[in-house]
């Protein structure tokens, strides 16, 4: 088969497409301030009343992800802020221990009032794309109705994925299918499909591969994948609160672009091109979050001040902070990060269950193990890109953790999913060299 042409990715293009979805992120975030805060008092307030928010969870994990419910129902209902303060940094009252966060909804719902004697900030840091989301569903549902609607939301996402990827054909098929099956059942999100901070965007995360995959072409090539992944980039920065997402996706599209590209052929030269197809795929994803986030940033600073970066940058260094003290180093202590992790959270992709948790790690492993020494013991081109493409992805996550880990193990509660990478990794790479040994 005749290699593509290499076609410059259009950068100028791809630049001002982004712009211009910024400027609809703007819009969009326009939405919680023009509706009136009482719409959702009253909302707020019935579901405390009901239990669908809880003031005192007494389980040990229910406090994390109701109150980041609650700190974005806090931020829909503080209008007290200009249009402009509101859209760079809405206003948040919290404890010193970021702790009681629905107690302080409950305060402001129940007053209408500033919180006395608590201190408060700028959220700058992120675009907040989930609040104007909720906002919009919250003000014509109850809170209860806007939480099963967000689960709904994530289960036909999870569908979507896997019958895009069930009618596409080759490896990708197989990739996709595992994705699917991950995401949907081993990724926390029994927790988390409901969450106002992570639900939206596990679902933009979802539909996005789903529509990538369904782009699948016999002719794509850099210059046709650069809007779409750029976009996709962009939209999740627009509601990601730092949670994992963005390195999650960049690493599933990186083996997964491979995959997708299996029709231009498996010769060495094809194999080259086409992982430099999937490497170039990931770096354009990431520049289309890359100018989303320093445009919000630039907005922070021309609305709020320079402390607004100020509190940027501070937090990512305070991120890159090692986990645990200790004498084991910088490198010995990141290269811990991901056992700690799983040790203390795995359980949370396991619907609460710790052996369930540790059987699959030590099969997903296995999986891994079994594929890479498969693929060695029978090389070829095909097979090397394959295996290259897959380690490149779960490097992905790897750096990341060996970056921020700090906040990696912190919030460990919902950062344990990007182990979902490798274990969907492991066990695609080796269903795909099953299949590919069977077919001859």
């Amino acid at each position: 088969m005749t290699l593509l042409p290499r076609p410059a990715i259009p950068w100028t293009r791809v630049f001002l497409a982004i712009v211009a979805l910024n400027a609809i992120f703007l819009a969009v975030s326009i939405v919680p301030s023009c509706i009136p805060s009482d719409q959702f008092r009253g909302r707020i307030l019935d579901a405390l009343e009901e239990g669908v928010l809880v003031v005192d969870p007494d389980a040990d994990f229910r406090p994390w992800p109701m109150g980041d419910d609650c700190l974005v129902l806090q931020m829909i209902i503080n209008q007290d802020q200009n249009l402009f303060e509101e859209l760079a940094g809405p206003l948040v009252y919290h404890q010193e221990d970021w702790k009681n966060q629905c107690g302080i909804l409950l305060e402001v719902a129940s007053t209408g009032e500033r919180p006395k004697g608590l201190p408060y900030f700028y959220y700058t840091r992120y675009w907040h794309g989930n609040k104007a989301l909720i906002s919009g569903l919250a003000a014509g549902l109850d809170i209860r109705t806007v939480k099963a609607t967000l689960k709904i939301a994530f289960v036909v996402s999870v569908f979507l994925l896997f019958s895009v990827a069930w009618r596409a054909k080759g490896s990708a098929s197989v990739f996709g299918i595992v994705m699917a099956l991950t995401l949907g059942f081993v990724w926390a999100m029994n927790y988390l499909a409901t969450s106002f901070v992570h639900g939206p965007a596990s679902c933009a995360l979802v539909i996005g591969f789903a529509i990538i995959l369904g782009r699948r072409s016999t002719s794509l090539s850099s210059e046709q994948l650069a809007m779409p992944y750029a976009v996709f980039g962009a939209v999740l920065a627009f509601l990601e609160y730092f949670s994992g997402l963005l390195p999650m996706a960049g690493a599933m599209l990186l083996p997964l672009t491979y995959f997708m590209t299996e029709t231009l052929g498996t010769s060495p030269a094809a194999v080259r091109q086409r992982l430099g197809l999937a490497v170039k795929g990931v770096f354009v994803f990431v520049m289309g979050a890359a100018i989303t986030i320093i445009l919000k940033q630039l907005l922070a600073i021309m609305v709020i001040g320079p402390e607004s970066i100020q509190a940027f940058v501070g937090n990512l260094v305070y991120y890159t902070q090692e986990h645990k003290s200790g004498d084991a180093g910088r490198l010995a202590n990141a290269m811990m990060v991901a056992p700690d992790l799983a040790s203390r959270w795995g359980h949370v992709l396991t619907f609460g269950h710790k052996l369930a948790a540790k059987l699959l790690f030590l099969s997903s492993g296995l999986a891994c193990a079994v594929a890479t020494a498969w693929i060695l013991m029978r090389p070829s081109a095909d097979r090397i890109g394959a295996l290259v493409a897959s380690a490149l992805g779960v490097m992905i996550i790897a750096v990341w953790m060996g970056v921020f880990p700090i906040h990696t193990f912190g919030h460990g509660w919902f950062m344990i999913r990007l182990l979902a990478v490798p274990i969907a990794i492991g066990w695609a790479l080796l269903l795909i060299q099953s299949l590919n040994v069977r077919n001859g």
